[in-house]
């Protein structure tokens, strides 16, 4: 996921969190089993959503904290979530074919080079 947000006054309303269900939804039905997304850590409403109800947790960067945007004070996390759904591993396997995004693209879109979408 990448650049997501509520407006102020619209916050606080549920819009962020089926914004979300739905970007997993249509992820999984396109055969995706995992969902990243970039927060800054300071954003404590978003995340309190993410983290909490539903369900990221934070995993450790493929490339150094340090100098991976050029910005020493840069806050961001990476988080992620598993989208299988209620689906059992095997079943996921039948169904869709799995994808996972190249190593190159993930940094790219991590260091906001959104043209590639």
């Amino acid at each position: 996921l990448s650049d997501l947000g509520v407006s102020p006054l619209h916050r606080r309303r549920g819009i962020g969190e089926s914004l979300v269900n739905e970007c997993e939804k249509w992820a999984m039905n396109r055969g995706y089993n995992t969902l990243y997304l970039k927060v800054d850590a300071r954003n404590e409403g978003a995340m309190k959503l993410y983290l909490g109800s539903l369900g990221y947790r934070r995993v450790k960067l493929p490339w150094s904290e340090i100098g991976r945007s050029g910005n020493q004070f840069d806050m961001s996390v990476l988080l992620e979530k598993k989208i299988f759904g209620s689906m059992e591993k095997k079943e996921m396997k039948d169904r869709v074919k799995r994808r996972r995004l190249p190593f190159n693209l993930l940094k790219r879109l991590w260091n906001g080079q959104n043209d590639l979408v």
